[in-house]
């Protein structure tokens, strides 16, 4: 875990929530409320797993994306990086986020 997704996210927030201020507004959209989970990711989209892990969360997990953005946050020298927001209606941590991702994900920012 580092800085990166905290920092790549604070420049901008609006940018990476679909345009909405808050990522309260945003989990509304999705009919999401109170008190719900919400995460800012790098993740690695040429990495193999990426589709099914991401289908994991989304299913098995119930996950709802937002935000999907190429991005440059300095991973790798060569291919793309992406971002996007996870949010949850349970209880969610980052360790989970990152046991469940394995190398898919870069780095993981809670937002709330």
């Amino acid at each position: 875990m580092s800085d990166i997704a905290k920092d790549l996210f604070n420049q901008n927030p609006s940018h990476y929530m679909d345009g909405e201020e808050t990522i309260n507004e945003l989990g509304e959209m999705y009919g999401l409320e109170g008190d719900f989970s919400a995460f800012f990711m790098i993740l690695n989209p040429n990495d193999p797993n990426y589709d099914d892990k991401l289908n994991d969360l989304e299913l098995e997990y119930e996950m709802f994306s937002a935000g999907y953005e190429d991005t440059s946050a300095g991973f790798l020298k060569d291919g793309g990086k992406v971002s996007r927001i996870g949010m949850f209606q349970s209880k969610f941590t980052i360790d989970q986020m990152y046991s469940i991702l394995g190398d898919v994900v870069f780095d993981v920012h809670q937002i709330k």
